[in-house]
């Protein structure tokens, strides 16, 4: 029995971009050995030392461990863990397309996208729990989108193992506005507190970037105790009230209101029909439009600010002809936004 200490030689390191304030420094790097690109995790020891508030080197490669056991085809892939003096490194395929904040950041989803995509890393969190564990950090940024589209979960830093009595965990830090309203009053947590952020994530991919970080640039925790940040009442116009009612239950301030498990989610989620290929663009401050083509048919939709009030007009378009036709419904001047977006939603539902 003997050991062997090897060298990983990892070449033209470019860092990416720390979305959302990771904990971590990640870069992509071309692996000598293999002649391919892939992503480096690299993380100082010392931030793991601190975090667990022990230098006990047990715990430097506890996030490597975690991703290793939970392989499944919605968890990312880890292809090997390393270290140095200083840092530990995991190295992870690298995947184009980027995350689903990536996404958001360009353009809103629609309906059929939000539940494909959550389906996808619910999916994968649903084997999390079967293995005993919470992941503590659900959002866009760590779901990333596979090389064949699937949305894959990722980033197990924070991810702690229950205890088998409790059924809660202890966790080092969680990501600020994604935290449970019962993070404020106990730091014990259970699986529900991944099923509070899954509808945090689930709300963000629905209403897109722009309403998120208005709502998050005024927010404080109480608003978070008080179930008033994110706004369960405001969603799109488009998003149906039964996807809108299954983000919320995610979402509820009491914990033994919300589903008990993921496979009650995607179950959920599952049951949601209709037309759900609206696509919803903001075109600027004052302009915001709606596109659907269905049967040779493509219906738009504009909402224009004039500075005081909304004006709303729809038309009709026949693809093969281009000829086009006013939707008396949606003909509307000088309204408010609830308003044009009652009217809206009304229409889109009927």
């Amino acid at each position: 029995m003997f050991d062997i200490q090897t060298e990983l030689d990892l070449k033209n390191m470019k860092k990416l971009s720390n979305e959302e304030g990771k904990n971590s420094e990640v870069y992509l790097a071309t692996d000598i050995q293999l002649d391919n690109e892939f992503v480096v995790k690299k993380i100082s020891k010392e931030s793991i030392f601190k975090d667990y508030g022990t230098k006990d080197e047990s715990n430097l490669f506890n996030e490597s461990k975690i991703l290793y056991k939970v392989s499944h085809p919605n968890i990312t892939d880890i292809q090997y863990a390393s270290y140095d003096e200083d840092n530990v490194y995991m190295v992870m395929p690298f995947y184009k397309n980027g995350s689903l904040q990536s996404l958001i950041e360009k353009r809103n989803l629609t309906v059929r996208e939000v539940i494909k995509y959550s389906l996808d890393f619910l999916a994968g969190l649903l084997h999390v729990h079967a293995n005993q564990l919470v992941h503590f950090d659900i959002k866009p940024t760590n779901v990333l989108i596979n090389n064949n589209g699937k949305g894959v979960l990722t980033d197990f830093g924070l991810a702690k193992y229950i205890d088998p009595i409790t059924e809660l965990a202890q966790p080092i830090k969680l990501y600020y506005s994604h935290k449970p309203p019962e993070y404020f009053m106990s730091r014990l947590l259970s699986k529900q507190a991944d099923i509070y952020q899954a509808g945090v994530t689930m709300y963000r991919l629905a209403n897109g970037n722009n309403i998120w970080c208005t709502q998050a640039s005024w927010f404080t925790y109480a608003d978070i105790i008080d179930g008033n940040f994110p706004d369960r009442k405001f969603y799109l116009p488009h998003i149906p009230k039964k996807l809108s009612k299954v983000i919320n239950k995610c979402m509820d301030v009491n914990v033994d209101k919300r589903y008990s498990t993921v496979l009650e989610i995607i179950n959920a989620l599952s049951t949601i029909e209709g037309n759900l290929d609206w696509v919803y663009k903001e075109v600027d401050e004052k302009t915001q439009i709606w596109e659907n083509i269905c049967n040779g048919m493509c219906t738009k939709i504009s909402l224009v600010f004039d500075g005081k009030m909304y004006n709303l007009n729809g038309t009709k378009t026949n693809q093969e002809t281009g000829n086009s036709t006013n939707i008396s419904k949606l003909s509307k001047k000088k309204i408010t936004l609830d308003e044009a977006y009652k009217v809206i939603a009304t229409f889109i539902e009927e």
